[in-house]
């Protein structure tokens, strides 16, 4: 909690807090290879079920803070135009820009295990 609250002292003033169905999360983590990065805990139900418990009390106790935006994964998948310019427009106060609508024009690699 005292490097969150680090964070919001700083010059960064806006972070955006993805939240994401808890059942989908925890299989996401189960069936990604982790074990090269010490996350031994993905493969280990409890111990999953333990660390996403802990996350999910940790961003309910920052949700308060203005600076701090939810995104819920399955809302941005359903309706991306809506989330990210909702996104821009009213939590960073920047004008939509059409990029951001069309990843696939990012030359740069990407990876995500979600």
């Amino acid at each position: 909690l005292g490097a969150a609250a680090a964070v919001f002292r700083g010059d960064m003033k806006a972070i955006v807090l993805q939240r994401r169905d808890a059942r989908a999360l925890a299989f996401s983590c189960f069936k990604t290879h982790f074990a090269a990065s010490h996350r031994d805990w993905t493969y280990h139900p409890a111990a999953l079920a333990a660390r996403l418990d802990a996350l999910r009390r940790l961003t309910d106790h920052w949700l308060p803070h203005p600076n701090l935006r939810p995104v819920v994964f399955e809302d941005l998948l359903a309706d991306p135009a809506a989330v990210i310019t909702d996104l821009l427009e009213n939590f960073l106060h920047l004008p939509p820009h059409p990029d951001c609508l069309d990843p696939a024009r990012n030359p740069l690699p990407f990876r995500t295990p979600a």
